[in-house]
């Protein structure tokens, strides 16, 4: 599993030392871009939107709460799961996810329908309901398994014709 280090400052040789420790791990070296404050602007918008959800009870939530509700970005003692928060925040929405597929239904609000033309998935159709939280899923046909294009296609069609009164 890839994981990404900050490599800044008086970190700079962490990187390094954990692939010293353990070759196998994927250890990429991130310089961010920009200071905490502007970094976590998204996250906080997100948050303020109510768009990010939180389980109700986890082991770690309610030292995240505290860390999040004092942050300020301005030398916080406190602010690797804000750092984290962000970085999270940047993966979900990276362009790179839908690289190799092309969008072939819009259901508005930014939720679509991507049809895989790369890879081991090329040919089956995935939805991205990334602006409701519930992330790249494929669709599944009526007995859970993932759909081809031609079966989505063929219940698309029904539908729409269903709805025209056809």
């Amino acid at each position: 599993m890839r994981q990404d280090v900050e490599a800044v400052g008086g970190f700079k040789a962490v990187p390094q030392m954990l692939r010293v420790q353990d070759p196998n791990l994927d250890v990429v070296d991130i310089t961010p871009i920009g200071d905490k404050f502007t970094r976590a602007l998204p996250v906080a918008a997100a948050w303020r939107d109510g768009r990010v959800r939180l389980p109700g009870a986890a082991s770690w939530l309610e030292d995240f709460l505290d860390e999040v509700k004092i942050f300020t970005g301005l030398k916080d003692i406190h602010d690797d799961q804000v750092d984290r928060f962000e970085k999270f925040d940047q993966l979900y929405w990276d362009s790179n996810l839908v690289n190799g597929a092309i969008p072939i239904c819009h259901h508005g609000c930014a939720l679509r329908t991507w049809l895989v033309v790369t890879c081991d998935q090329r040919g089956h159709v995935w939805h991205d309901g990334r602006a409701d939280q519930t992330g790249l899923t494929p669709h599944q046909g009526p007995t859970g398994e993932p759909q081809t294009f031609a079966d989505w296609y063929e219940a698309w069609l029904a539908k729409s014709l269903e709805t025209a009164g056809a």
